[in-house]
């Protein structure tokens, strides 16, 4: 027996309508049912592609908007309990400056990124110095006390990495840029100001 394509999304869009169908009840008898103490709650990226039927289900709807400085800071920071960051406040306020309409994923993506940067240098490292604790790290050729190695002759249980750095951060930036454009964010408030005058 031969399905075409056609044939198959139209069976997909009969079993989403079925559904929707079916969702849109369940809803409705939980607002009827006065004994009922479930709280439905759903989140969106594109609140606009919703049925309008559906989204009327939801008493209230409330607008995220994009993660603040110290939202920022605590996201990134989230990402280096391990290992705090050493950051200085003038580091900070640069890498708060530069990551500016992140979206809380992109903060993700990005403290991750410069995470890795340190790691991967071991791999092409050439001088190491001793740490105050006697474990094996990488530096300059100008380090004072520098020794010239390559990565497979140091016993890997001493060698760690460096620790993240604001150039880190600037690094991963040019590579990890901000997915949320200044039209979705328009786009999102406009939606946002109908919503609560509907």
């Amino acid at each position: 027996m031969c399905v075409s394509l056609k044939d198959g999304l139209c069976g997909l869009h009969i079993s989403f309508f079925r559904v929707k169908s079916e969702l849109l009840q369940q809803m409705d008898g939980i607002k009827e049912d006065v004994t009922s103490s479930l709280f439905v709650l759903g989140a969106t990226n594109c609140p606009w592609d919703m049925d309008p039927a559906f989204l009327r289900r939801f008493e209230r709807r409330i607008f995220v908007s994009l993660p603040g400085r110290e939202a920022r800071r605590a996201i990134i920071s989230k990402h280096f309990t391990v290992a705090p960051l050493q950051l200085t406040d003038s580091d900070w306020q640069t890498l708060l400056d530069a990551t500016e309409a992140y979206s809380g994923a992109d903060l993700v993506h990005l403290a991750t990124t410069a995470a890795f940067m340190p790691i991967r240098e071991l791999q092409s490292a050439r001088f190491w110095r001793f740490t105050s604790d006697n474990k094996i790290t990488p530096c300059s050729n100008e380090t004072l006390g520098a020794m010239q190695y390559t990565l497979s002759k140091l016993p890997a249980e001493r060698v760690i990495a460096r620790d993240v750095d604001l150039q880190d951060f600037l690094t991963a930036i040019r590579t990890t840029p901000r997915t949320v454009s200044q039209a979705d964010i328009q786009q999102y408030l406009a939606f946002s100001q109908a919503s609560s005058q509907s």
